[in-house]
């Protein structure tokens, strides 16, 4: 007989019974190829994480963004970027002006490769000395 004229020809291929054991249709062989080279990449890609280790501490820099006056002073908003490959939780940085005045910041959560953006007050004006910024420390997650 020959293929029944209301079903596709695309899916008599895929439907299609093999005749024999051996005789497996070639969609089949191309879908099973690609489902493996599929799995070898994914396999690949958690053996080389896997291997690579933890990398090093966190890597936390802090720099000012902007400084801008507010009712009860000035706001130095700063951003802190950890580059290093582990996690930092509860970082304390440290805001110091010229003058000696200091102000702290916390910030809860910081991943690794990422920004966190906050901000210190101050009562004397910022943009009249040199502003100093630096992370005091930091726990693990």
């Amino acid at each position: 007989m020959g293929q029944d004229w209301r079903t596709p020809w695309w899916l008599n291929a895929v439907t299609k019974r093999a005749k024999s054991p051996g005789d497996t249709p070639l969609l089949e062989w191309l879908t099973g190829g690609v489902g493996a080279i599929v799995f070898c990449a994914m396999l690949g890609v958690l053996v080389a994480a896997g291997a690579d280790g933890a990398g090093g501490p966190p890597n936390i820099q802090v720099s000012v963004e902007r400084i801008a006056p507010t009712r009860a002073g000035y706001v130095v908003e700063f951003e802190a970027e950890n580059s290093g490959d582990q996690t930092a939780a509860a970082v304390d940085i440290l805001a110091e002006l010229a003058s000696g005045e200091t102000a702290r910041a916390h910030i809860d959560y910081l991943p690794p490769h990422s920004v966190r953006r906050g901000g210190v007050f101050f009562e004397r004006d910022p943009r009249a000395g040199a502003v100093s910024l630096r992370a005091e420390g930091y726990a693990d997650p």
